[in-house]
């Protein structure tokens, strides 16, 4: 005798419907062993794919800046660094959208997916705002904060709050992500007290950047330690805050080297 058809919540008076209807179904998946997102060669294809793109800006974006196409082995090694990590934040917005509107795994879930969709936003609004800005900047330092740096800190913001509300379940990544709302407005208050006097506020800038950006290793140890199930895309994540942290370096050491 035929068994009557179950959802995946185990109510048996559920009747099957449309197709779109099933795949609504696995926004909560039924497998409760089910480790989140896995790192598929699809998710490698489209990271290549944003990465490339994120190149040629760094690119159109040295050539703007030199007026020439020659740049120093620092600048080239900034894109070349930036590029693979601007790139995942990237393509995980396509992930966003893709289950947005096709169903599926909820994403963003962990802490780590949040640290690629947040700078992942931000990265193609400032893009965007980079290339329209610096066609009038020239010299002038405040027009850049007001019409780029300002607009991006209200964006990021906005987004950060909103993804410390999402993360109730993990206290410790709540606290991390409050610091870090906490230090970007830090830098903007530096920048506009130093008003980019001798790269001052870039020094600074890049060695607070550098901090926060290790600082997320300390809830990624206390995951560790205490063996808290986190998916690929979580450790991506963190990854990419980790590498942000390398390209900081880079161009601490343009600005120093005065490239």
């Amino acid at each position: 005798m035929p068994q009557p058809a179950t959802n995946p919540f185990g109510d048996p008076s559920y009747q099957p419907g449309r197709p779109d209807e099933v795949v609504k179904a696995e926004l909560v998946p039924a497998n409760p062993n089910d480790q989140g997102e896995r790192i598929s060669i699809l998710y490698l294809m489209v990271w290549t794919a944003c990465t490339a793109v994120i190149l040629s800006l760094y690119r159109q974006s040295m050539t703007l800046v030199n007026d020439t196409e020659d740049t120093t082995w620092l600048q080239a090694m900034t894109g070349l660094v930036g590029a693979p990590i601007q790139g995942a934040c990237v393509a995980s917005l396509l992930l966003v959208l893709w289950r947005r509107f096709k169903g599926g795994r909820p994403f963003p879930k962990q802490p780590g997916h949040w640290l690629l969709v947040i700078p992942g936003i931000t990265s193609l609004v400032g893009w965007s705002l980079w290339l329209v800005v610096q066609q009038f900047i020239e010299e002038d330092y405040y027009t850049y904060i007001l019409f780029q740096r300002l607009p991006l800190l209200v964006l990021f913001s906005v987004l950060a709050v909103y993804a410390i509300t999402k993360l109730r379940a993990e206290p410790r990544w709540r606290v991390m992500f409050i610091v870090w709302l906490a230090v970007n407005f830090v830098v903007m208050f530096f920048s506009c007290c130093l008003g980019g006097l001798e790269n001052g506020t870039g020094i600074i800038e890049s060695i607070v950047n550098m901090a926060i950006m290790l600082g997320f290793l300390i809830p990624t140890l206390l995951d560790v330690r205490d063996r808290t199930p986190r998916d690929h895309l979580h450790y991506a994540g963190i990854a990419a805050r980790i590498g942000n942290a390398g390209m900081m370096v880079i161009q601490l050491l343009t600005m120093l080297m005065g490239g």
